[in-house]
């Protein structure tokens, strides 16, 4: 691809992301400042969390018509890589999650985990509506593919990361929203770390898109499941919350933010590189 054309390719992508996801998310928005808002609006919004996905599969239509699409839905079905690589996709932030939480609740005090039938129901749904499809077939199966070919694996993931705290911003102004809980600024920060350990797991699985999807859904299951986000947070009445992290936000901050340092300081040469069966069994070796 033309460079010149495809940074023109990224910069489309992005602003009709941002533009069409904003004004879609403006009636809710709105609505939370209690400006009157037609009734029959509202649920439009729920649509804009599948800007990121439609945007960038039409780009990539645009792009290599029909047999790029084509090579969307082979990164989906094609299970061709090493299948140790479903260890972190599945367990990576959940077990960081829970970690995060009861460390948590630990030192600061709070009820335990309530995971009824709606908390499941909720887990299996949210794998729908909840992002991995709406969002991934244009953060990493457009957007990512094209810094991959500028930039090295861990300024990708940061440069996207940041882009995907960025665009969840209108979110943090919405009643009744996770984000609402969340400062701006950590919240762009996390989304960033986990960008980093997202691209690192998506490379390589040789940038197979249902990795994509699982893991994006196992992040949201991890907040869900384990909301460490949540402890300490009793004393924080003013929302939307754009500055002050709970206790268990600065915990979970400090355990991820430590996953990831050692990720990359490990595979700091290149974080595309590296042989999970290698791995396995220097971890076996030492147990």
């Amino acid at each position: 691809m033309n460079g010149v054309k495809g940074v023109s390719e990224l910069k489309k992508y992005l602003f009709i992301t941002f533009l069409i996801s904003w004004l879609l998310w403006s009636p809710l928005l709105l609505d939370s400042q209690h400006i009157s808002i037609p009734g029959f609006l509202m649920p439009i919004s729920m649509i804009a969390s599948f800007v990121p996905s439609v945007t960038g599969l039409l780009l990539i239509y645009r792009e290599d018509g029909k047999a790029g699409l084509l090579e969307v839905w082979n990164k989906v079905t094609k299970l061709d890589f090493n299948k140790y690589w479903l260890v972190p996709t599945l367990l990576l932030l959940p077990v960081t999650a829970a970690f995060s939480y009861f460390i948590g609740t630990g030192i600061f005090g709070g009820e335990g985990l309530n995971i009824s039938a709606y908390v499941i129901i909720t887990v299996v749904v949210m794998f729908f509506i909840g992002g991995p499809l709406g969002e991934e077939f244009g953060w990493r199966g457009f957007l990512l593919n094209h810094l991959l070919e500028r930039y090295s694996v861990l300024r990708s993931g940061i440069i996207l990361g940041l882009i995907w705290g960025v665009w969840h911003l209108p979110l943090h102004f919405i009643t009744g929203s996770t984000q609402e809980y969340v400062p701006v600024w950590a919240d762009i920060f996390m989304m960033t770390v986990v960008s980093v350990l997202f691209t690192w797991i998506f490379v390589n699985t040789g940038r197979n898109m249902l990795v994509a999807l699982i893991f994006h859904w196992s992040i949201n299951l991890s907040v869900i499941l384990f909301p460490y986000w949540q402890v300490g947070g009793e004393n924080i009445e003013v929302l939307p919350n754009l500055w002050i992290p709970t206790p268990g936000m600065l915990v979970g901050f400090l355990v991820l933010i430590l996953v990831t340092v050692i990720i990359v300081c490990l595979y700091r040469r290149n974080l595309g590189k590296i042989n999970p069966d290698r791995v396995l069994s220097l971890l076996v070796r030492k147990i």
